[in-house]
């Protein structure tokens, strides 16, 4: 793929989840097992415009500053991202971190006027949609509550 060609969305959009975990499937054969996290921005289309690792850690719980989620999509004036990370467990359920780093995205996401369309776990045969389950939903309200104070 040239550098600058999109990918087009088509059917599922979760699709996204598959291709990361090839790479996370990559990584871990070659010894790497980490927590990764990753953002996928994209445009009005829904085409993917950028995929960025944005954090990684040997630990459980990787530092993730907002600012460098939101950064590449507000200067691109792009139209959405999809957050998607691994726990080095193995697991797709979400955690307390998990929660955490979905409320402070949310808040920035709002702040920053860029939606957050989805927050995704995967490992390397399967992953679990925040948006799907419902869960993104319930992190929203709590984060409009507080921007509503």
């Amino acid at each position: 793929m040239r550098k600058n060609e999109e990918i087009e969305l088509t059917g599922d959009p979760y699709h996204i989840a598959g291709g990361m975990q090839i790479l996370l499937r990559r990584h871990n054969k070659l010894g790497k097992k980490k927590v990764y996290c990753w953002v996928v921005a994209l445009n009005e289309q829904h085409s993917i415009r950028v995929m960025d690792l944005i954090a990684q850690s040997t630990k459980s719980d990787p530092v993730v500053e907002p600012m460098n989620v939101f950064i590449i999509p507000k200067e691109r004036e792009l139209a959405g991202i999809v957050f998607i990370t691994n726990h080095i467990d193995g697991t797709t359920e979400p955690t307390d971190w998990d929660r955490a780093v979905a409320k402070r995205l949310l808040l920035a996401s709002k702040i920053m006027n860029i939606p957050l369309l989805d927050y995704i776990i995967i490992n390397e045969m399967d992953y679990h949609s925040l948006k799907a389950t419902g869960l993104l939903k319930e992190i929203e309200k709590i984060a409009d509550d507080l921007l509503s104070l």
